[in-house]
């Protein structure tokens, strides 16, 4: 895993030593999608132009109403390559919170897959910023926008060009909505250093290396998928396995599909994985440690049940289980567990 110190912790700078390190290897697989580093590098970059063509410039704030793909996550990249800010809005948003997502932002461009569009006219219905949509469900472009197609078609002439535009670390490239669980949602703006610094930290604390698959099915707009698995990944050198959203019935075959070996689940995703029906999938896979939040009510059951059949292959066992973050409900104290070791040994939570 490589290691740099915090003001080379730029998103553009760690894709391209990855790119140059290992060029061919998978960074994003979804369904049959396959794009190497090399090609996230060279993409995100001539994606880049294109947007510059478009007018987004450093220090613009550009929205995406998108649904999981790799064209989120070249996306993301390009437009901090620009030293812009990225502003992922949860596609659930309508009415006034969307034009308060829009409009508490500043959001300058839109980017809105072609299914959002008509939400997104009815929320701001008097809109004038730029507007490009994401072609996915083939609906009729009768307002001839311009597409993500057409902004990376603008871009091809210049992909082997550099964008000359210096970035530090501190420089913000995200602005993160919280979920709005205690008021109205705010907008949390990050550094570059401040992703890379969770994907580092995630990385360390799950001994992650370039062979590990991390799958997700959580919406990019969410920071879980963003910080948690896509730059994880990246800092790791390891591949983010990408589905478009959650299916209980498709989750174990999902994780089969792709050979993941991490996963993250989180709240009713938890819920509802420790309330399906066991499955073959489910005990023989290649996953070797999933963090789950919230912790599951009984831990024992839930190793229970993912106890490795006998043969070749080792599913998810006991010490697999072992979340790298364990919060706690709110008003319960931490009790130490019930263990001789060093707090600092035990796993599980990280005691200070």
């Amino acid at each position: 895993m490589i290691d740099l110190p915090l003001e080379a912790r730029v998103l553009s700078n760690v894709l391209a030593r990855r790119a140059a390190a290992q060029p061919d290897w998978p960074f994003i697989l979804h369904g049959d999608e396959r794009h190497t580093y090399a090609d996230t590098e060279r993409l995100s970059t001539q994606l880049a132009h294109g947007l510059r063509r478009w007018g987004v410039a450093r220090g613009d704030r550009v929205a995406l109403i998108l649904d999981n793909s790799p064209r989120y996550i070249l996306t993301l990249l390009a437009i901090a390559k620009l030293g812009a800010l990225n502003v992922p809005i949860n596609t659930a948003a309508r009415g006034e919170l969307l034009r308060y997502y829009l409009q508490d932002a500043a959001c300058t461009h839109v980017l809105v897959q072609d299914d959002y569009l008509a939400q997104l006219r009815e929320a701001w219905p008097a809109i004038d910023r730029p507007i490009a949509i994401v072609e996915a469900s083939g609906l009729a472009n009768i307002d001839r926008l311009a597409t993500w197609d057409d902004l990376l078609a603008d871009g091809e002439a210049r992909r082997e060009t550099g964008l000359d535009v210096a970035i530090d670390a501190w420089d913000p490239w995200l602005i993160l909505y919280t979920s709005g669980t205690t008021g109205p949602s705010k907008g949390s703006l990050c550094p570059n250093a401040h992703s890379l610094t969770i994907g580092r930290l995630q990385s360390a604390r799950m001994a992650l290396e370039p062979a590990d698959r991390l799958y997700t099915c959580l919406p990019l707009f969410h920071g879980n998928a963003l910080n948690y698995s896509t730059l994880t990944a990246l800092w790791a050198g390891a591949t983010v396995a990408l589905e478009t959203r959650f299916s209980a019935s498709r989750f174990w075959s999902d994780i089969a599909f792709y050979r993941a070996t991490q996963f993250n689940a989180m709240m009713v995703v938890t819920s509802i994985l420790e309330k399906l029906p066991v499955t073959r999938q489910e005990q023989d896979n290649t996953v070797r440690i999933a963090a789950i939040v919230p912790p599951p009510a009984n831990r024992r059951q839930l190793e229970e049940r993912r106890a490795p059949r006998p043969g070749p292959r080792q599913g998810l066992g006991r010490r697999q289980l072992e979340a790298p973050v364990a919060p706690l409900w709110p008003g319960r104290r931490l009790e130490p567990p019930p263990d001789s070791r060093p707090a600092a040994e035990r796993p599980g939570v990280a005691w200070e």
